[in-house]
């Protein structure tokens, strides 16, 4: 974790964590005694948790919140009171691990933990799903089959405005039986973390990462594959009429309103986008309360009867950032980047095949404006009226990074995807370079001045 002066980009400190850390720290002031410290809240890829001194880097404390071995964090915690609420996710079991065909699979599961802010001591612990069983033997190689599994929580959860609620996104099952709780919205009690009500919106997705592999009806893709289609974190708005509505949108491409005080009874969906564990919305959409603004990814799957043949194609069509009426659910917009911007005379060969023109990371929006960095390396400026673009910039060059001195190290931009642009006090903030799922690599976080 860096602390970077905001101004020049220059290092103030550096904390080494335990393992690679892909959660946005969340930074709060928080009481010792009579006296307060500013601590930073952030997670890491093996389930550790930290809380640093936001000034200086010192370790405050550190906690192991899951031991799981495959689990991780990768979603932002949500604070209120003296608690922190972590996300977890079973990322690594249902993506890398179950490629090798003597894996048995699966038993891990995602949950949401309620820490102390001051002692990172445990609160409660609620899990998405029950305990997996082990469901059978093969009786020849001893390989086993365990579940349910799955339900990963991959993005920051969402507060009600009394802080009484939690409101979690979950992900695909990663093995039979199916649970309930897989692709689904969950509101739990912040006080106990009990599950008061789940609204399942794409049921029977069972997906892990064996059903890509030729192996996959020999190891752990041994059922009809889903598509992967994980919800992503909701946005909690208040009506004209004063009731509470949650929009929820994911990788099925359907942007939903949910009624929180009749358990999630669906108001209206829109479906804004083709489906696909590459298509839909991944990383965060935002709303002002007039329009929803969703990113779309272009990616999708073509699945056939055999095990083995999935294949993704770029749709180079489909990918778009939309506009969705709050009230109605009507598209009010589309912007669709051409392939011009993909084929850029200043790229490579290699990044002009590794380009594509949907949009993954997570947006942002103003007053005016809505931010979104997409998956051709530009970051562009939209008016939120009708999509026209009023500023865009190529990330994918080379840059004179302000903490590069030798000349054999360089940094350049790529695809932008995961983390959205960050804006403050007339400065924006933006990182470049995402060389998963054959994308455009890249190493550098840019800031951009308004003056």
């Amino acid at each position: 974790m860096y602390s970077l002066d905001r101004k020049t980009g220059c290092t103030v400190w550096v904390y080494k964590s335990e393992s690679l850390v892909r959660t946005a720290p969340v930074m709060k002031e928080v009481p010792f005694g009579e006296s307060t410290r500013h601590l930073l809240f952030f997670g890491d890829l093996s389930s550790h948790f930290y809380a640093v001194n936001a000034l200086t880097g010192e370790e405050v404390w550190k906690k192991k919140v899951d031991d799981q071995l495959i689990s991780m964090i990768t979603g932002s915690p949500v604070i209120h009171d003296d608690k922190i609420f972590v996300p977890i996710s079973a990322g690594v079991e249902s993506h890398g691990a179950t490629s090798a065909i003597d894996y048995s699979c699966c038993r891990s599961r995602g949950g949401i933990v309620a820490l102390s802010m001051r002692t990172g001591e445990t609160i409660w612990k609620t899990w998405t799903l029950e305990k997996a069983k082990l469901i059978k033997v093969d009786p020849k190689t001893k390989k086993e089959w365990w579940g349910p599994s799955g339900a990963s929580v991959w993005h920051s959860p969402t507060l009600s405005p009394q802080g009484d609620f939690l409101y979690v996104g979950t992900g695909q099952a990663s093995a039979p039986p199916i649970d309930k709780n897989h692709n689904s919205l969950l509101a739990l009690e912040t006080a106990t973390g009990q599950i008061v009500w789940s609204k399942n919106v794409t049921p029977g997705d069972v997906w892990n990462w064996s059903c890509m592999e030729k192996e996959g009806k020999d190891g752990n893709c041994a059922f009809f594959p889903g598509e992967g289609l994980d919800v992503v974190a909701p946005i909690l708005t208040i009506s004209e009429h004063g009731r509470s509505e949650l929009l929820v949108s994911g990788k099925d491409g359907v942007l939903r309103k949910l009624d929180v005080k009749r358990n999630g009874e669906v108001l209206w969906e829109q479906k804004v986008s083709a489906s696909g564990i590459l298509g839909g919305v991944h990383w965060g959409f935002a709303a002002d309360g007039q329009a929803v603004f969703l990113p779309i990814n272009g990616r999708f799957k073509t699945l056939s009867i055999e095990y083995g043949e999935i294949s993704y194609k770029i749709e180079q069509e489909a990918g778009a950032l939309v506009s969705v009426d709050q009230e109605s659910g009507e598209i009010l917009w589309k912007f669709r980047p051409q392939i011009k911007s993909c084929l850029q005379d200043s790229r490579s060969e290699e990044q002009q095949k590794q380009c594509s023109l949907g949009y993954s990371a997570a947006v942002a929006s103003t007053a005016d404006i809505v931010v979104a960095g997409a998956l051709d390396g530009f970051i562009r400026v939209h008016s939120k009226q009708n999509g026209e673009v009023l500023w865009q910039f190529d990330t994918v060059k080379e840059f004179r990074a302000v903490n590069l001195n030798d000349e054999s190290s360089k940094a350049f931009g790529g695809s932008i995807d995961g983390a959205g642009p960050i804006m403050v006090d007339g400065m924006l903030f933006v990182n470049s370079g995402y060389s998963m799922f054959d994308q455009m690599p890249g190493n550098v976080l840019l800031a951009f001045s308004s003056q």
